[in-house]
Order: C-alpha cells, then structure tokens, then sequence
C-alpha cells in the first residue's frame, strides 16, 4: 500500500500526519498564528453536552509542527 498522500489532499495530510518536529515558540506566549503562516492546529479538546468543556494549551501548527501556546478567552478579550 503507498502511503503517500495526493497532492490535491494536502488537507488530508496535514490532518492525519503533522508535523512533530518544528520550532518550539512557546516562549512567544499565545499565539492566533504560527510564524509560518498557517492558523491550522492540532490541539486536545473536551466536550461536554455538545459544548467545549476544556481544551489544553499546549498546540502544534498543522503545517510545520512548530509548539505554541493556544489564547485563551480572557486574553482575547485584553
């Protein structure tokens, strides 16, 4: 079996294999956007009755793998 993904599904890849290995930027605090360019995350998430119950912090950009910090509302909201 190819395990190669077809170019018109780079979504696909991006979904199923991130990248693991890109910069750490978490000293950058909470970012919207990685440095890359890509506002795509792979990030752990709780639901509750259909609702976001918690998420963690701790994000990896779809794209290139670098490690960021998630905002948070109150600091949407500063």
């Amino acid at each position: 079996m190819n395990n190669e993904v077809e170019p018109a599904q780079p979504m696909v890849k991006l979904l199923v294999d991130p990248a693991k290995d890109g910069p750490d930027l978490r000293f950058a605090g909470p970012l919207h956007k990685c440095i890359c360019g890509c506002d795509l995350w792979h990030g752990l998430v709780k639901f509750e009755e259909g609702e976001i119950a918690f998420y963690f912090l701790d994000v990896l950009c779809a794209a290139c793998g670098a490690h960021a910090i998630a905002p948070t509302h109150s600091e949407d909201a500063a």
